[in-house]
């Protein structure tokens, strides 16, 4: 047995692959896809990975991004390829569905807290009291991996704050702002004419935000932390592995 500790998007789309390692998932919450931390974007190179996205996952196609600078200018960039705007909640329970299609099991409410190795099995268990003896252990678990943690393998992680709102207002369908000059950089991402995520990436960006939103209405919080890359970071250790 496999042992995903983590239903979000990579540890679903491991599980689909993994029919015959008798894939479990084991997910904290008592559903998949929610709270929302993400913005939603993706490329048309979604389909090296996926061969179909149900239409209802899908909210949005944009075909130019604009880039504004600070003193008001701006430049629109076309794109080649449309860019996906997807509904992550129902994303994820695509895969999730996607997963449970090939043999895959999952399991809520089970907060992963250790392991033990057992000769050449892991014995992973949780807040619950529950045990599971397995023969691998993969930690999709989010940017402060448990299972990172108590392996050893997390290592030195720098984050940064992503402000993120959904708000209510007129927006260009079919295009992406993006605002220079606000933390990294801010943007605007349509899911039609009248909904945008609109947020801030930086370090102590929480004024910036609030004020590139405080003139609209915000229908739902979806901020979060957001890892820097480190090249260093260990992703193996015997049978245990990190994705995500």
């Amino acid at each position: 047995m496999m042992g995903i500790i983590g239903g979000g998007p990579a540890g679903s789309y491991l599980a689909s692959l993994m029919s015959y390692d008798k894939p479990v998932i084991f997910e904290r919450k008592s559903e998949i896809g929610k709270p929302i931390q993400c913005t939603g974007i993706v490329t048309n190179s979604i389909y090296r990975v996926l061969d179909k996205i149900d239409d209802n996952v899908i909210l949005n196609t944009i075909d130019t991004f604009r880039i504004r600078a600070p003193n008001g200018k701006s430049i629109d960039i076309k794109l080649d390829k449309e860019n996906i705007i997807i509904d992550r909640t129902k994303f994820d329970r695509f895969l999730l569905k996607k997963a449970i299609e090939n043999n895959a099991e999952v399991k809520y409410k089970h907060k992963f807290k250790g392991y033990k190795i057992k000769g050449k099995k892991i014995e992973a268990y949780f807040d619950n009291g529950k045990k599971y003896l397995m023969n691998y252990l993969v930690g999709s678990d989010g940017p402060k991996s448990k299972v990172a943690q108590v392996s050893g393998m997390y290592g030195k992680r720098e984050f940064l704050e992503g402000w993120q709102s959904r708000v209510k207002g007129k927006f260009d369908k079919n295009v992406v702002e993006i605002f220079l000059g606000l933390g990294e950089f801010a943007w605007s991402v349509p899911e039609n004419s009248k909904v945008s995520r609109i947020g801030v990436i930086g370090k102590n960006c929480k004024k910036e935000y609030l004020k590139l939103i405080s003139k609209y209405k915000v229908v739902e919080d979806q901020s979060g932390i957001i890892p820097l890359y480190n090249p260093k970071q260990k992703l193996q250790k015997g049978n245990i592995a990190l994705i995500g």
